[in-house]
């Protein structure tokens, strides 16, 4: 019979360089994930996570972020009609162009990371994976 790589998944025997190098460079994380809880120790039956109620969390925090996203307009216009004594047509005009602005810069300032600081940007995330991992 001939024997496959996946019938020695258990064994060190077919481990990879790239594996090695892995498990040197991440103090024996290997990539293959095992869901632990927030004490660090390992989930045994995963019937449990997940599911309805942590979809309803993720849902739940889309939909405040979201009404958090749109109110900001309509406070900044009301700030600017009652406390700064702006005209509407000022203040909507101001809040328009603020957030025409920032919408603009985010597209431009993720189009200059990826293009032209792209290799920098890879370092610094992984120095920073390291530090999160020693601690």
């Amino acid at each position: 019979m001939l024997e496959t790589p996946a019938s020695f998944a258990g064994t060190s025997k077919f481990k990879s360089e790239s594996e090695n190098r892995r498990m040197a460079l991440s103090h024996g994380y290997t990539g293959r994930t095992t869901p632990v809880n927030v004490h660090g120790k390992p989930i045994t039956d995963l019937s449990k996570t997940g599911g309805l109620i942590a979809a309803l969390f993720i849902f739940g925090n889309q939909m405040a972020e979201r009404m958090a996203y749109f109110s900001l307009p309509v406070n900044m216009v009301t700030f600017m009609l009652y406390v700064m004594h702006k005209s509407f047509t000022d203040s909507s005009n101001a809040v328009n162009n603020f957030l025409g602005i920032s919408q603009a810069s985010s597209v431009l300032g993720g189009f200059s990371l990826l293009s032209i600081l792209q290799y920098e940007v890879i370092f610094i995330d992984f120095c920073q994976l390291g530090w999160q991992q020693e601690l």
